[in-house]
């Protein structure tokens, strides 16, 4: 799951590009959840969704229930997530 404002300033549209790499190597069921506004193209495959903006209690039974948080900014060290 990535958290944010899908961005390609913030590592974004390299995420999808490696996530599709991974997983024409690698079919399974594994799914990338982008929550945020999006500001990159993102291809329309049913192994990756992308939400919008959500408020706090979904943000975070989304975060609950995820295998694993992504955050590929080069340029923050910092999350609110």
């Amino acid at each position: 799951m990535y958290v944010g404002r899908v961005d390609p300033a913030k590592g974004a549209a390299e995420l999808i590009e490696f996530f599709v790499a991974y997983k024409n190597r690698n079919p399974g069921d594994l799914t990338l959840v982008l929550l945020g506004e999006r500001l990159v193209d993102v291809p329309s495959r049913s192994d990756i969704v992308v939400t919008g903006f959500v408020d706090e209690p979904t943000r975070d039974g989304a975060l609950a229930g995820t295998l694993a948080l992504v955050h590929p900014s080069y340029f923050e060290s910092f999350a609110m997530v």
